[in-house]
């Protein structure tokens, strides 16, 4: 069966080629293999580990490098310098630890989550989409046609989600959106805006104080807290002024004079 044992300047070993097995000292370099079934535990300047070819496992050693390996379930766990995962090919998924930068990932289902002190990842998880930078604060999102780009502390975005869009922008102050042919843009903590709702469209600037409106065709001009304005409502036109003391009317016609205005 081929079995021995010997010594022979320094070099130690029991082996037997028959069943392919053997213990092996060579300087200081040991190790159990086991050619048959593929398998071995091996010590090489400190450098050690445990081996099956067959099955394809093995956890090594290797200057504080280590990992665990399956092949054949296609995983390992692998430490390299503080750079540690588990990764399993079958289903394509992995858990890395790289300099603080961890991430679990899963290539069938396309899925990941990587981060770097928590600030940066790109995702995509079954239409679900995203790259994310600097503590979180900014991202390009899709998620079942619903898309964004999100800035600075979450304050600005542009959106299209099935045909709605909008940007907003400082603290949700100034926005363009557009949902179902609804658009407007909003500025100054919703002073004003430009808006157009099914037909519904005005601008309101100062607070609420001042707007040009159209709905369904009455439209208005109003300034100075509600005390001015020019509307036009299915032919009534009128100017009020003063706290809604005065105003000059017509109906079903404009006035000489306002017509310019």
């Amino acid at each position: 069966s081929h079995f021995w044992l010997e010594s022979w300047d320094g070099h130690v070993w029991l082996q037997t080629q028959g069943g392919q097995d053997w213990l092996q000292t060579r300087g200081g370099q040991d190790w159990l293999q086991t050619r048959g079934g593929q398998g071995w535990l091996q010590t090489q300047d400190g450098q050690g580990w445990l081996q099956t070819q067959g099955g394809k496992d093995w956890l090594q050693t290797c200057g504080g490098q280590d990992w665990l390996w399956a092949c054949a379930g296609h995983g390992w766990l692998w430490t390299d310098t503080g750079q540690d995962w588990l990764q399993t090919k079958t289903g394509q998924d992995w858990l890395q630890t790289k300099t603080g930068q961890h991430w679990l990932q899963n290539e069938r289902g396309q899925d990941w989550l990587p981060t770097k002190r928590g600030q940066d990842w790109l995702q995509t998880w079954t239409w679900h989409s995203w790259l994310q930078t600097q503590g979180g604060q900014e991202w390009l999102q899709t998620w079942r046609g619903k898309d964004w780009l999100q800035t600075w502390g979450g304050q600005d975005w542009l959106w299209a989600c099935v045909g709605r869009g909008w940007l907003w922008t400082e603290i949700g102050q100034d926005w363009l959106q557009t949902k179902t042919g609804q658009d407007w843009l909003w500025t100054e903590i919703g002073q004003d805006w430009l808006q157009t709702k099914t037909g519904q469209d005005w601008l309101w600037t100062g607070r609420g104080q001042d707007w040009l409106q159209i709905k369904t065709g009455q439209n208005s001009l109003q300034t100075k807290a509600g005390q001015d304005w020019l509307q036009t409502r299915r032919g009534q036109d009128w100017l009020q002024t003063c706290g809604g003391q005065d105003w000059l009317q017509t109906k079903d016609a404009w006035p000489m004079g306002l017509a310019a205005i």
